[in-house]
């Protein structure tokens, strides 16, 4: 684990960022799957890095289909494909689905809505 300004920065260097999110917690001895936390791959996503992540429920509420530089799974062996699919973009095609992905996430100012919630009581 690195402090977030240094991952950050480190995103930088990135083509892809592949991650998993599928943690889950224990109630009652019973394990329950945590979902909607799409905040880590809308921020790399925002720095420009196209992203790679399995795809849950909470996708929908984040409107991730509309986002071109986020790709996501269902099975972790997709994940080969989906960077060959990557790797066969061109440079254009990157840039403009990274310029795309940004654009869209600052005309939809996802991040003031708890903001506004919370002024609003």
């Amino acid at each position: 684990r690195v402090h977030f300004k240094k991952f950050l920065q480190q995103i930088y260097n990135l083509k892809i960022f592949i991650y998993n999110e599928n943690e889950s917690i224990s109630i009652n001895r019973k394990k329950h799957s945590i979902q909607g936390l799409w905040g880590k791959c809308l921020t790399v996503a925002a720095r420009g890095c196209l992203v790679i992540r399995n795809l849950d429920d909470a996708a929908e509420s984040y409107n991730i289909n509309e986002l071109p530089s986020i790709f996501t799974f269902k099975n972790e062996k997709e994940i080969p494909n989906i960077v060959k699919r990557i790797d066969s973009l061109s440079l254009n095609q990157i840039n403009k689905m990274r310029k795309d992905t940004v654009n869209k996430l600052k005309l939809r100012n996802d991040w003031n809505t708890i903001l506004e919630a919370l002024e609003s009581g």
